[in-house]
């Protein structure tokens, strides 16, 4: 029998990147849920988690945006352990949105840096709740919510891609992932 010895990895030595990723949609209807894609009078802000279930080394998480503004060249963070858990995730993706945006000054993201995490870390547990349901009802939770600074409006949320069936001329369906938010989602990850 032959034992290997690896050396221990130093506390912190764990790194990911969070990156901004911009997503477009034409001539967007603004009523009801499809305020998010409105780029004029908001911006909107969506965290795309990692998935523990990938098995990857390189995490990478993102931030989908409609404001064109933000540099979407990746910043990397350091963590103690090898995947990050979900209030640490968000936590940094958070703070990668407050260090990029030039609106909110500082006393007022320390004010509300608390509130909004949690608000993300609940909407995350709505959205995987209503996605996870197996009944057949048509109800809808949202995937964001809204928070507002003098006259700028942001809305967060947790990204949820938007899953679109095409059919085709000789009768095979395919669905396709899009990479713009869905602003709800329904039971059976609809």
């Amino acid at each position: 029998m032959v034992f290997t010895f690896h050396k221990p990895i130093p506390l912190g030595k764990f790194s990911f990147d969070v990156s901004f990723h911009k997503f477009h949609v034409t001539r967007p209807n603004r009523a009801g849920c499809n305020k998010i894609y409105e780029i004029r009078r908001s911006k909107s802000f969506f965290f795309e988690l990692a998935d523990p279930s990938a098995n990857t080394n390189d995490i990478h998480l993102k931030i989908h945006t409609n404001d064109y503004h933000m540099k979407s060249t990746p910043i990397s963070y350091s963590s103690t352990c090898s995947f990050p858990n979900l209030k640490f995730q968000i936590s940094k993706m958070l703070q990668h949105f407050f260090s990029h945006q030039k609106v909110i000054p500082r006393s007022i993201q320390k004010k509300y840096f608390n509130l909004i995490h949690s608000k993300l870390f609940n909407r995350y547990f709505l959205v995987k709740s209503r996605a996870d349901k197996v009944t057949h009802r048509n109800s809808r939770t949202k995937t964001f919510f809204n928070f507002s600074y003098k006259r700028y409006r942001f809305y967060f949320g947790i990204f949820t891609p938007c899953n679109f069936s095409t059919t085709y001329n000789f009768g095979t369906e395919h669905t396709q992932m899009s990479c713009v938010p869905s602003p709800y989602i329904m039971s059976h990850n609809r």
